[in-house]
């Protein structure tokens, strides 16, 4: 799960010429391997009127997981953003 491309594709389909016609969001849950966090990105993000921070979710993200905010876990996330959810293609 890509988490920049997840907070950049929907508003881009928003400014398109066919973003009126935008009514919904959806994932197709096969492709995403029950991805918890690209769920919660997602979902989330859909309702923002503005395109997410992917680095500031991510530590907002890591609280909501574990509980208590925690630098080691933010620290964690942030690695795995970089490398997992954000990762190059190709």
């Amino acid at each position: 799960g890509r988490l920049d491309t997840l907070a950049k594709q929907p508003f881009r389909a928003l400014q398109s010429e066919y973003g009126s016609n935008l009514k919904g969001i959806g994932m197709i849950m096969e492709g995403n391997e029950t991805n918890p966090v690209v769920y919660d990105f997602l979902y989330e993000s859909a309702w923002e009127n503005n395109q997410s921070n992917v680095s500031e979710w991510i530590s907002s993200y890591a609280t909501y997981r574990y509980g208590e905010s925690n630098e080691n876990t933010a620290a964690a996330w942030k690695i795995l953003l970089k490398h997992v959810y954000n990762c190059e293609m190709g």
